[in-house]
């Protein structure tokens, strides 16, 4: 007795253009620096607000970055929300030229005021 199966079906099959992976991170390579670490530091927040036992030492380790270089990205945070949205949204020719090391002048005041001036500073 032979107990095998068998079914038969239609299936469409459609052709798929796959992206490669280097042209996706072309894309985003084009993006500003500071632009590009903003969105990771949202990104690092919103999984630790999720998964309250994820530290940023387990994502230093998974990442593959330094604890201190994840508290570098972090930082951006804290900027004036004005400065994030500039960062984010403008397509300045200034923004795409941001120093990590100017960046961090402004990172440093705790002030939005004091901030915006600083900010306005370094993009003139």
């Amino acid at each position: 007795m032979n107990n095998s199966m068998r079914f038969e079906f239609i299936v469409n099959l459609k052709h798929v253009n796959h992206r490669s992976q280097r042209c996706y991170m072309t894309r985003i390579t084009k993006e500003p620096k500071m632009r590009q670490e903003l969105i990771l530091a949202y990104q690092l927040q919103e999984l630790m607000e999720k998964d309250k036992m994820v530290t940023v030492r387990q994502i230093s380790k998974c990442v593959g970055l330094t604890y201190r270089r994840i508290l570098q990205i972090m930082d951006i945070l804290y900027l004036a929300p004005k400065i994030q949205e500039k960062i984010l949204f403008s397509e300045e020719i200034a923004i795409y030229r941001l120093s990590e090391k100017k960046m961090r002048k402004v990172t440093k005041e705790i002030i939005w005021e004091r901030q915006l001036k600083i900010w306005k500073a370094i993009l003139a």
